[in-house]
């Protein structure tokens, strides 16, 4: 199959999946450890105290991975987490994985927004 008709057939793919499989908004909750399997649509602020050290959640793009980003502003990369009274969250800058699936996002008041190739 050439490359650029597999491209489509895959972005074509994750967008039903992000319509109709996935959670349309991410919900915050806070936890002490990172759970061994973690629920769609929501997004995990581990730390203790008031404290978050990481923020973690199922892959959108639906690969199953999961992805945690760091919270900590000594160490780097970080990312800055704002919580929004309705339980939602977003998270800056973007999160890219390179590895596995690619997918580029941007998390803003709990939804999934694609960043443009």
């Amino acid at each position: 199959m050439r490359q650029p008709m597999r491209e489509t057939i895959l972005n074509l793919w994750y967008w039903l999946v992000d319509r109709f499989w996935s959670f349309p908004r991410y919900h915050v909750q806070h936890v002490n450890d990172r759970p061994d399997v973690l629920a769609g649509g929501t997004l995990y602020v581990i730390g203790n105290a008031g404290h978050p050290w990481e923020a973690a959640m199922r892959c959108p793009k639906g690969c199953g991975h999961t992805i945690s980003v760091n919270l900590m502003l000594d160490v780097h990369p970080c990312w800055k987490l704002e919580e929004h009274s309705d339980e939602t969250a977003t998270l800056t800058p973007s999160i890219w994985r390179k590895h596995g699936c690619g997918c580029h996002f941007f998390l803003r008041r709990g939804r999934i927004e694609w960043a443009k190739p």
